[in-house]
C-alpha cells in the first residue's frame, strides 16, 4: 500500500474517532441542555395556563377552549387539566408523522422532558391540577441539524487535512522516490550513485547504496584495466604499441566474414628495407625510437578514421600492415601513410631508411593468405626503385565500385528506404543450453530488378550520405512486423549513425511506444566502436529504451574492455565479443585466459557474454567452459532447431 493511501486512511480513521468523541460529547451536551431548556419552559407555559383558567374555572366548556387554543398556538406534546371532581381535558399532538430527525439518533440520544404542573384555583378553592409538556420534535430537528453541521465540518477538516498532508507527504517523501529510483536501478544492473537527501533516515540508506554503486564501479575498473593491461600485452607489440601478426590478422579475417560495412574497404602493406643493416649503422636504440614512432603515428591514423574500424599491426621486424575498412581509395590512403612515416625519418634524421609500400582492397569473402601474397608480390619489384612508393595492387575480385560505378547511389537509396525494399535475413544466436536466445537480421537491400545487395555493399554509401538513421528505423519496422507474424525473438543492428540524430532517436521511441508489450522480444544492439565514440548519448538511448523493456546489447566488443566499467549504470543486457577474439579459441591458450576473465566482468554486472563467429564445434565447446552464455556463426545451421 502506498504511503499516500496509508495517509488517507490513518487521517480518516484519525478524524472518525475525534468525529465520534465530538459528536457523543456534542450530543449528550445539547440533549441535557434542551431538556433543561424545555423542563423551564414547561413551568412557565404551565404557571400562564393556570391563571388564564382560573378566572373560567367553574365553566368546562370555556377551560376547555382555552387549553385548545393553547396547544393550537403553542408546541406542545400535550395539555392535561384534571378537576378534582374526577374529570379531565386532554390534548395530545400526534407524532405519528416525526420527521424532524432520524429514529437512530432519538434512540440514541433521547430527549426526557420533566412536565410542568400548576394547581388551578378559584379564590381560595382549588379546581385542579394543569400538566403540560412542550413537543420534543423540535428539540430533535435540533439536535438532527447539530449532528449535520458537526459532521460537514469534520469532512472538510478531513479533506483539508488530507490536501494538506499529501502535497507535505510529496515534499517528505521526495527523497524516497530518488530512493526508490535507486534501487530500481541496482536492480536492473545500473549501479547509479545519487545525492545524499536530507532525511536521516533516507541518508543512510543512499549513502549504503552510493557505496554499494562505487564498489562495484570501483571493481569494474580495476579488473577491466587489468584485463586490458592483460590483453595489450599479449596483442600489442611492446616497441610500436601497435597489434602483432596475429592480432591484426584477427581483425582482417573477421572483417572478411562479417556482413556489413567494414566488408570490403583498403589493405596497405610498408616494409622497411634492409633493418638488420640499419640496426647495425644506425644503433638499434635509434630504430626503436624510429619504430616506436611509427607505432603512435599508424595509432593515431586509425583513431583518425570515421568508421572508427581501422587498425594496424607489425606482421614482423621490418612489415606493418594497416586495415582501413569502408576505405575505396586504397593508393591515396598508402600514399599519404607512407608520407607521414618518412618525415618521421627525416625528423630523426635518418636518411638513409628506405620505406617499400603496396596496397589493395580486400572484399568479402577473400582468404587472408591470398591478400598478403598479393601485397608481397610487389614489395620486391618495389625494392629496386629509387624513389619511395606505395605501389597499387588491383583486385582479382570485381570491386564493388567498378561493378557499381554507374549506379545513382543516392536516388538507389531513397527509393528503396521509402519503399521499403529491404528484408531481413535471419542468422540464430544460440545459448550454451542449446536454445534458441534471438535470430540476428542483417538487412538486404532490394534494386529495382529484383538483385539483393548484401549490408558490406550498400552500408558505406549509406554512411557516406547521412542515410543510416532512416535505415535503423525502417529496419526497425521491418523486424516489428516479423514479431508480429512469428512471435520469435528478433535482434537488429543499430547503425552508430543514430546516436547523432536525436530526431531518429525519438523517432524510434515513439515507434516502439506505439508497439505494445510485444516490444520485449526486440534485441536492439550497437556498434562498440559507436557506443564508446558517443557514450553520453547512448546513454541517453538506453535510458529511453529500458522502460520499454527491450532487450539492450553492444556488438563487435574487442578493443574497449578497460572502458567496460563506463557501462555500470546503463542496464544492458548483453554483449557481443568480436570473433577477432573467437577464431582458434580452442586452441589458444592466452585468449582463453582472456575470454574468461572478460565473461567474469560481465556477469558480475549481469550482462550475458555472446560469442560472434564461431565456426566449428570445437570452438564452441571451449567457449562453454570459458562462461560464454551463447554463440553465433557458421557453426549454427540457419534453419536452427531446438
Amino acid at each position: 500500500m502506498s504511503l499516500h493511501k496509508q495517509l488517507w486512511i490513518s487521517i480518516l480513521a484519525m478524524m472518525s474517532a475525534a468525529f465520534i468523541g465530538s459528536f457523543f460529547v456534542s450530543s449528550l451536551s445539547a440533549k441535557y441542555y434542551l431538556e433543561e431548556q424545555l423542563f423551564r419552559s414547561n413551568i412557565d407555559n404551565v404557571t400562564s395556563i393556570a391563571l388564564s383558567l382560573s378566572q373560567t374555572a367553574d365553566d368546562h366548556m370555556t377551560s376547555e377552549l382555552v387549553i385548545n387554543s393553547q396547544f393550537d398556538i403553542g408546541h406542545y406534546q400535550f395539555i392535561k387539566l384534571d378537576f378534582v371532581d374526577g374529570s379531565s381535558i386532554n390534548v395530545e399532538a400526534d407524532n405519528s408523522d416525526f420527521k424532524e430527525a432520524p429514529k437512530w439518533l432519538m434512540k440514541l440520544f433521547p430527549i426526557s422532558i420533566q412536565p410542568g404542573i400548576a394547581q388551578v384555583n378559584d379564590g381560595w378553592k382549588q379546581i385542579g391540577t394543569l400538566s403540560l409538556s412542550s413537543q420534543t420534535r423540535f428539540g430533535y430537528k435540533q439536535l438532527w441539524n447539530n449532528t449535520k453541521r458537526l459532521t460537514y465540518y469534520f469532512l472538510a477538516v478531513s479533506v483539508l487535512c488530507g490536501i494538506i498532508g499529501s502535497l507535505l507527504l510529496k515534499i517528505i517523501i521526495r527523497p524516497l522516490n530518488r530512493t526508490v529510483e535507486h534501487a530500481q536501478a541496482i536492480g536492473e544492473r545500473r549501479f547509479i550513485t545519487t545525492q545524499e537527501p536530507r532525511t536521516t533516515e533516507f541518508k543512510e540508506v543512499v549513502r549504503s547504496m552510493n557505496k554499494l554503486s562505487a564498489h562495484v564501479r570501483k571493481m569494474l575498473d580495476d579488473e577491466s584495466k587489468k584485463l586490458d593491461s592483460w590483453r595489450k600485452d599479449m596483442q600489442h607489440d611492446t616497441i610500436t604499441g601497435i597489434l602483432n601478426r596475429e592480432p591484426v590478422l584477427g581483425h582482417l579475417r573477421a572483417y572478411l566474414q562479417n556482413d556489413d560495412d567494414s566488408a570490403y574497404g583498403a589493405l596497405i602493406t610498408i616494409r622497411i628495407s634492409d633493418l638488420f643493416s640499419l640496426n647495425k649503422t644506425e644503433g638499434r636504440q635509434t630504430m626503436d625510437a624510429m619504430l616506436k614512432r611509427f607505432g603512435a603515428v599508424l595509432q593515431r591514423e586509425c583513431e583518425d578514421r570515421v568508421s572508427g574500424k581501422a587498425v594496424a599491426g607489425r606482421l614482423n621486424g621490418s612489415d606493418f600492415l594497416i586495415i582501413i575498412p569502408g576505405d575505396n581509395v586504397p593508393p591515396e590512403s598508402g600514399k599519404e601513410i607512407l608520407t607521414m612515416l618518412l618525415q618521421v625519418c627525416r625528423e630523426l634524421g635518418l636518411p638513409n631508411v628506405k620505406l617499400l609500400g603496396s596496397c589493395t582492397s580486400y572484399h568479402f569473402g577473400e582468404t587472408i593468405s591470398t591478400l598478403l601474397t598479393r601485397l608481397d608480390s610487389v614489395l620486391e619489384s618495389a625494392g629496386n626503385n629509387d624513389t619511395d612508393s606505395c605501389i597499387y595492387v588491383p583486385s582479382r575480385v570485381v570491386s564493388e565500385n567498378e561493378r557499381t560505378e554507374k549506379v545513382d547511389w543516392n536516388g538507389l537509396l531513397q527509393s528503396a528506404l521509402n519503399d521499403k525494399r529491404l528484408t531481413l535475413e535471419r542468422f540464430p544466436v544460440v545459448s550454451i543450453s542449446n536454445r534458441l536466445m534471438h535470430y540476428e537480421t542483417p538487412a538486404r537491400l532490394q534494386c529495382e530488378n529484383g538483385q539483393l545487395l548484401m549490408a558490406g555493399e550498400f552500408m558505406p554509401h549509406i554512411s557516406r550520405l547521412g542515410l543510416a538513421p532512416q535505415l535503423d528505423l525502417v529496419v526497425v519496422e521491418l523486424a516489428l512486423d516479423m514479431i508480429v507474424k512469428q512471435g520469435e525473438h528478433i535482434g537488429i543492428n543499430l547503425s552508430a549513425g543514430l546516436l547523432s540524430d536525436l530526431g531518429a532517436i525519438r523517432q524510434l521511441v515513439d515507434m516502439l511506444e506505439r508497439f505494445g508489450n510485444k516490444v520485449e522480444l526486440l534485441w536492439l544492439e550497437v556498434p562498440e566502436f559507436g557506443v564508446f565514440q558517443n557514450l553520453e548519448r547512448f546513454r541517453y538511448l538506453c535510458q529511453l529504451l529500458k522502460p520499454l523493456r527491450c532487450v539492450i546489447g553492444i556488438e563487435h566488443v574487442s578493443q574497449e574492455v578497460t572502458r567496460i566499467g563506463e557501462l555500470h549504470d546503463l542496464g544492458l543486457d548483453y554483449v557481443k565479443i568480436d570473433r577477432s577474439l573467437i577464431h582458434d579459441i580452442d586452441t589458444s591458450v592466452p585468449y582463453q585466459v582472456f575470454l574468461r576473465g572478460f565473461c567474469t566482468i560481465l556477469h558480475s554486472i549481469g550482462l550475458k557474454a555472446i560469442a560472434e563467429g564461431v565456426t566449428t564445434e570445437a570452438e564452441w565447446e571451449a567457449l562453454k567452459k570459458l562462461g560464454i552464455d551463447g554463440g553465433t556463426g557458421t557453426f549454427f545451421p540457419k534453419d536452427f532447431k531446438e
